[in-house]
């Protein structure tokens, strides 16, 4: 993603001089039949039946324009974004035309607007107006007459459609996020996933009710922790008891987004979050989180706590006041426990890890943790798998190795693959690749192929 930053911000430095002589040389090839490939998008916005719909229309439409102009264009590929923004230009569908483009595969665009491009108005510009000359592309957008081989006057005009289509989706964006922001205030759950241990009625599908599958889990839970289990306990329990955690039974109940979680046990931090959730007082909490493609690319932002939006008993509590004000007072009293600690170990510094996210376990192929133990005034870092804790149907024996004798070791190899008897720590991280661990003696690592 880097790489295609860089030479985009390159191709925008193509003067309108050089877009010229670009032009000039592409009226070389009027004679020649261009290579097009059709470009269609729909947005979420809409259902599933109608986006299948307007795509096929989309491609039925400028199939049809391609016949009409045989002599001209001849159709190699169609090129489809189904459920796709036209804000972020991060979609599978374009980025593969992008790659034919570089190939030569594709030398002309069919678009049936240029909103079907993007409605993000520098980037949909930057693409019209440099990268594509540059690479000598053809745009075609069929609904505007708009043809870049035509007339670089129909830049001007082009700028301000793109203008408009930005604006139309800022607009949609703001009146969308204004109609939930009101269904929330009425108590309206307006999540497409409800809360563990709840589901939606079936009379109304912003109203939630008890879950009968696992809302008892989640009241087993209150009552376990009133009685001063553990997190960690509790999740051991629930994975005995072979209860699916929270992303597994979403996965088993028809929900494909948590297929990452096919294989998920409980863990303390489910529990936890369970815990400290004012949802299971019958309240209905909304609001945690924003997000806007056109602040920070779309990505979640966490909102004060202050500024979520709370609705009391808008569903039937699955715990007490009393369990919920004792599962909190325990979780403060868990917090202050490892400040303290934290504090008394402050003075102790910490060691970057030389070979991040390059030790693997050899039992199961997971990427082990790194973690460390303030022990005589030092702190000693080691590596574990913990995937027989974490994943179902693991029967990994749970590798682990100290850090330092792993790097003395590995330091040692390296020297020898390289020919240096003494060799700098931070000379690691760019030689080797991979280091997988089968025990503590046991090892095999993988250079980088430059070296």
């Amino acid at each position: 993603m880097d790489r295609l930053e860089e030479e985009n911000m390159e191709m925008a430095r193509i003067s309108r001089k050089q877009h010229r002589i670009l032009s000039d040389k592409a009226s070389l090839f009027e004679g020649k039949r261009n290579l097009v490939g059709i470009y269609v998008r729909r947005s979420d916005v809409c259902s599933n039946e109608k986006r299948r719909d307007s795509i096929y229309n989309q491609t039925l439409f400028l199939k049809e324009y391609v016949k009409e102009h045989g002599e001209e264009l001849c159709l190699v590929k169609v090129y489809s974004d189904s459920g796709a923004t036209g804000t972020s230009f991060v979609r599978s569908g374009w980025n593969q035309m992008l790659i034919d483009i570089e190939a030569g595969i594709v030398d002309c665009i069919l678009v049936k607007d240029l909103s079907r491009i993007g409605r993000n108005y520098i980037e949909t510009g930057n693409y019209l107006e440099h990268i594509f000359p540059l690479l000598g592309v053809r745009v075609i957008s069929v609904s505007e007459n708009y043809d870049s081989n035509a007339s670089f006057d129909l830049v001007i005009s082009n700028s301000l459609t793109n203008l408009m289509n930005e604006f139309y989706a800022r607009d949609i964006s703001r009146k969308t996020s204004t109609a939930k922001h009101t269904l929330q205030k009425k108590g309206f759950c307006i999540a497409s996933t409800p809360p563990y241990g709840y589901k939606k009625s079936e009379l109304d599908r912003r109203r939630l009710i008890v879950d009968p599958e696992c809302g008892s889990i989640v009241k087993q839970i209150f009552a376990w922790r009133a009685d001063g289990k553990g997190c960690g306990i509790i999740a051991n329990y629930l994975n005995v008891l072979a209860v699916p955690s929270p992303g597994l039974y979403r996965y088993q109940n028809g929900n494909l987004s948590f297929q990452r979680c096919c294989h998920e046990k409980w863990k303390a931090k489910h529990v936890t979050e369970i815990l400290k959730d004012s949802v299971y007082l019958g309240h209905m909490v909304q609001g945690k989180t924003k997000s806007s493609y056109f602040v920070q690319g779309g990505k979640q932002i966490s909102v004060p706590k202050e500024q979520w939006v709370i609705v009391e008993d808008m569903q039937e509590p699955l715990a007490t006041q009393e369990q919920f004000l004792a599962a909190a007072e325990m979780a403060e009293q868990s917090r202050k426990r490892h400040q303290d600690q934290l504090e008394k170990n402050k003075d102790i510094p910490h060691v970057d890890q030389p070979l991040r996210k390059k030790i693997f376990c050899g039992q199961c192929g997971n990427r082990m943790v790194r973690r460390n133990k303030v022990k005589n005034g030092t702190r000693d870092y080691f590596y574990y798998c913990a995937a027989s804790q974490t994943k179902l149907y693991s029967y990994c024996v749970g590798t682990y190795i100290h850090e330092i004798p792993l790097l003395e070791a590995v330091m040692e190899d390296a020297g020898k693959q390289i020919g240096r008897q003494e060799l700098p720590l931070d000379m690691l991280d760019g030689l080797i690749e991979k280091i997988i661990i089968f025990s503590c003696k046991e090892r095999k690592i993988f250079y980088t192929t430059e070296n």
